[in-house]
Order: structure tokens, then sequence, then C-alpha cells
């Protein structure tokens, strides 16, 4: 039985994640808040931790978790970049927050116990009532002030589970905000070594910007070189073997960094070509190998969450909400049927990842390249109209904003 540390203790949301992803063979250990985590795991830490870690990096609704703290951003990027080690497993999981209250009832004006992100993720119930937030670095603690400190008629944001564990009552069973998934990045070493087999590299790319949000010159020319050679196009299936541009973070205000993924090289080979020449992009190497593409479980995961009618071939998950007097844009693109999925923070720069992705897979489908006939629908329709992958300029994006509403009969207040 080897050692797993995770944001916060015994039923957190982290802790459900990794249960749930290796099983109940490993110890699960509370590594403290996703800052104090990553900073132990800090490869420039001489005390840091080798030991497995999983710590949850962003989130649909909150964005990067606690972006509006510069720390926080460092720390994200900086796991991006395998500052924290190397990563060897990147899964999307969906996050449904329950409410419980000590009573039977919520009163109207009440306290709420959670984790910090929990007022993003869960920001169409808070927009309905008249609250006041109690916030704490993970669910755990949050629960633990909520036992110690919460009064009659106050409510706590967790996990099911935890509710159970310490016999809170349950009002209702999800209060999340549509569409709530988290990602975690397994980091440091995979818990079962004789069972995990890497399949997938992951790339980091710095780069400077073209004008605001335009992806440089040099990096597309890059991208298709890569997607160009021989060790894809021999594949049988493209959409499988294509790069695919995973997540997209302003690193600095002229610079981003970019997550890629793709299918190794027999041997284990690094299949990612260095930058040749002088150029604005840099390539900062293998950050992580992974069992599973992430791409395709996000892109199963979305299918989940929506069933698409026929005539919408994609998704773009778009939520704005100010913090700390700072306005955050939190984005997400998705067509399952390509296999293609981009997170990012703004809009621009995530339907530029996707429209180069798109693009790509439309070349080849016109240069006569065996596609399945579905993909090959979905390409045409692209073709004929760039606004039916909602990648136009002026494509109107699915949007989950918050709205005021009833409180649900399943909630009761005192007045």
């Amino acid at each position: 039985m080897g050692n797993i540390h995770v944001v916060g203790g015994e039923n957190s949301f982290t802790w459900l994640a990794s249960r749930s992803r290796f099983g109940k063979k490993h110890r699960l250990i509370n590594g403290g808040d996703q800052q104090i985590l990553l900073k132990k795991l800090a490869t420039k830490n001489k005390k840091r931790l080798t030991d497995p870690a999983v710590v949850p990096i962003w989130n649909s609704n909150s964005g990067a978790i606690v972006l509006d703290d510069r720390t926080q951003e460092n720390l994200t990027a900086g796991t991006l970049k395998g500052d924290a080690g190397k990563i060897v497993d990147l899964w999307g999981k969906q996050i449904s927050f329950s409410l419980g209250t000590l009573g039977n009832k919520l009163s109207k004006k009440c306290a709420i116990y959670s984790v910090i992100v929990a007022k993003h993720q869960c920001s169409d119930f808070f927009i309905t009532n008249d609250m006041t937030f109690c916030d704490a670095s993970t669910t755990t603690i949050a629960c633990q002030d909520f036992i110690a400190k919460g009064q009659n008629g106050d409510g706590l944001l967790c996990s099911v589970e935890l509710l159970r564990k310490n016999k809170i009552n349950i009002l209702k069973k999800d209060v999340a905000n549509p569409f709530n998934y988290t990602v975690f990045f397994g980091l440091n070493k995979y818990p079962a070594k004789n069972q995990y087999t890497p399949k997938i590299s992951l790339g980091c790319f710095l780069m400077d910007l073209q004008g605001h949000n335009d992806l440089p010159t040099e990096f597309i020319l890059h991208w298709n070189e890569i997607a160009k050679s021989k060790n894809i196009i021999s594949k049988k299936n493209i959409i499988h073997s294509m790069p695919k541009i995973v997540f997209i973070l302003r690193f600095e205000e002229s610079k981003v960094l970019l997550l890629m993924e793709m299918p190794i090289k027999k041997g284990l080979k690094n299949p990612w070509m260095p930058v040749s020449g002088d150029s604005s992009v840099k390539l900062l190497g293998q950050v992580g190998l992974l069992n599973k593409s992430f791409s395709k479980e996000i892109s199963g995961l979305s299918m989940r969450f929506r069933r698409l009618p026929k005539k919408d071939i994609s998704i773009f998950y778009e939520r704005r909400y100010e913090d700390q007097n700072k306005k955050i844009c939190n984005c997400f693109w998705s067509c399952p049927q390509l296999n293609i999925s981009v997170h990012g923070f703004e809009p621009d720069l995530v339907k530029n990842c996707a429209r180069l992705q798109v693009d790509r897979l439309n070349n080849l489908s016109k240069e006569g390249m065996n596609l399945l006939p579905e993909v090959k629908s979905i390409l045409n329709r692209y073709d004929k109209d760039i606004g039916a992958l909602k990648l136009a300029n002026d494509s109107k994006p699915d949007t989950f904003q918050p709205r005021k509403r009833k409180l649900p009969p399943s909630i009761k207040t005192n007045h």
C-alpha cells in the first residue's frame, strides 16, 4: 500500500476524486490546502515531497483555483511547467456540492460554510439567497468550522459523503452550477507503477502573443510541423494521434503557457520537436507522461453533462464574474466528435487554439485523408459555416449565466 498526498482530509473532493481514480489500495494523506501541497512538491524545495500527490488545478466555473491570488497564478503556471514534479495523471471529474444544515431548515439570513471556490462553483445558489459566506481553504476545514461555530439554520456546502460522515442533515444533494467539473493533476509518481504504461506525452510551450490574443505565427508553423510528422500521419486514427492543445494560460501580460498532449513514440521517446531558429516560442520540454488521453476523457465528460441535439456539434462554455474587483473570465470549448477540448481564461485565446486544431483536420479532409463519416460531416458543416462550431467572432456561445430564481421547494427557510 502506497501513500498519496491529497488536498484536504477524508471525503474532501480531492480525496474522493483520488479514491475513485486509484481505488482503495492506497493510503490517502491530508497534504493541506492546494498552495501548501504544491509548495511541498516544489522541485526547488530541499525537503520536497517525493510521494505521489493529487492537486486540483482548475475548475469549469471558478477558473484556476484561487485565480485572484497572484501567488496562486504562479503556482498554477509552475505546475504546468513541471515545477512540482512530473505530471503523471490528468483528469476531470464532476463536482456536486451538497447542502447540509444545523437543524432541519436553512435560515433566511444564515451563514454558509465552504471551501473558497464554492463561491463561484455555486454562484447561482448564492445569488438567490441573503447569506454570509464563511470560507476555508478546504471543505474538510469548512466542515470543522461549521461544527464548531455554526448556529441553528446555518449551512455547509461540501460532498454528500462528508455530510453523512459527520451526521449533518442533508437538505439538498446538489446546488452546484451547471457544468461544474474540476481538473486534477497527479504529480511526482503514478501510485501503481506495475499497472502504469504511459501512452500520452505532455509538452509545455511558452510564447509571446501577437497583438492581444493571437497565437504567434512561429507557434502555428511549429504546430503544423509536428502535426505533419510521419509519426502522426502514419497512424490509423488521426483524431487520436493529432497533437491536442488542452490548456492555455496567460503567464505574463504578453506571454502565455500552453499545455499540449500527443501519443508517445515507441520506446517512450520524447515526441516534441524543438523549436527551430530564433523564435518567440520556447518548448519547455516534456512535463509529463499519461496513461489516458485527457482530451478524450474530458470530451466524454462533456457529453455526459449535456445531451447535445444533432444540430449542436460542440460546446462553448463561458462564465464571467468579479472577484475582489478583478474581472475573471473562464472558458471551455469542446467538440466530442473530434476528441478536442481546450480550457483557458480568455475567449479569443481558447477559440484560436480550437480553430487551429479544427482547421488542421478540415485541411486533411479536403486532401483526401480517410476520416470517419461523422467526422467528415462535422468538418464539412464547419467549412460551409464557420459559426457551426461556435468559433466565429459573431457566434453566440453557450453560456450558463447566474440567474435569479425562487428557492427550490426542497430548501426550506426560517423567517
